[in-house]
């Protein structure tokens, strides 16, 4: 009886041992993933209410999680989702959206015609996601520019329709790249001879300055039609539409001494150009 007892006891053991060693070399693929997504030092959140942000996969686009937590709600350090895993993932997130609309299963924000576009910042990135824990760092870029126009008045009317065009519809939130379409805003006259337009992170270097003669006012024909502001803004030492963070400018153009001094806000550049008409 003790030989058998002690034969069994060690076919306990060995079995004991073997189902161990099964469960430490299981297949975890199936198991889901917490990712931490690490809003910790980000500048770009100050005054934010929110922040709406999508996991995707990568192959397919396919919106895994998505969540909108208020600011206030989250845990100082970090934030976390749980999705499953997969071979790589996009995780995006955004503020600001106002007038935007989602377009292609969410993937884009599209600026509806005629409005200007909204005070976006944005981060993406893209990761492998087969391991049980996953870290993104969230650093928020400034995604537009909010450009003021004062003109030189000179009987105290400005009397032109002033737009904004372009060729800039909207933002891709899985590459964070501009998307390419028709833009057009004609803005308030804020007051005399002022006006504004945010306007997103541009494709191309096409956004103009449209002004048209107001009905019943004595505008001078000459000063009408299309000014391209590229030829402006591209004098200025390290102006890009590809910086990280863009900054807001603004420009002072006075038709009647044909010259247009543009500045950019918290940089210490400013700079007087000549107009051609």
């Amino acid at each position: 009886m003790r030989v058998s007892a002690v034969h069994t006891g060690i076919i306990m053991l060995l079995a004991a041992i073997s189902s161990c060693k099964s469960m430490v070399l299981e297949n975890r693929k199936e198991c889901p993933a917490q990712l931490f997504i690490d809003l910790e030092d980000n500048e770009n959140l100050e005054g934010k209410a929110s922040v709406r942000i999508a996991v995707r996969d990568s192959r397919t686009s396919q919106v895994m999680a998505a969540d909108t937590p208020h600011l206030e709600d989250l845990d100082p350090d970090k934030y976390s989702l749980i999705i499953h895993k997969t071979e790589n993932i996009v995780v995006s997130g955004v503020t600001g959206v106002l007038r935007s609309k989602e377009e292609g299963s969410s993937r884009t924000l599209t600026i509806p015609s005629g409005q200007e576009g909204d005070p976006l910042y944005l981060f993406t990135s893209e990761i492998p996601a087969m391991d049980d824990e996953l870290i993104v760092p969230a650093k928020l870029r400034k995604e537009h520019s909010k450009i003021t126009f004062r003109f030189a008045l000179e009987d105290g009317v400005f009397p032109y329709h002033v737009s904004v065009i372009g060729n800039t519809s909207g933002t891709d939130l899985i590459s964070g790249m501009p998307v390419e379409g028709p833009f057009r805003h004609e803005m308030e006259e804020l007051s005399a001879g002022v006006f504004s337009c945010i306007v997103p992170r541009q494709a191309d270097l096409l956004l103009a300055l449209e002004l048209s003669p107001r009905e019943g006012l004595n505008a001078d024909e000459g000063f009408s039609g299309i000014l391209l502001l590229w030829d402006y803004l591209q004098r200025l030492d390290g102006f890009s539409w590809d910086l990280e963070n863009l900054p807001d400018i603004n420009l002072d153009i006075d038709f009647f001494h044909l010259s247009i001094t543009i500045g950019i806000n918290d940089w210490n550049i400013a700079q007087t150009i000549s107009i051609s008409i």
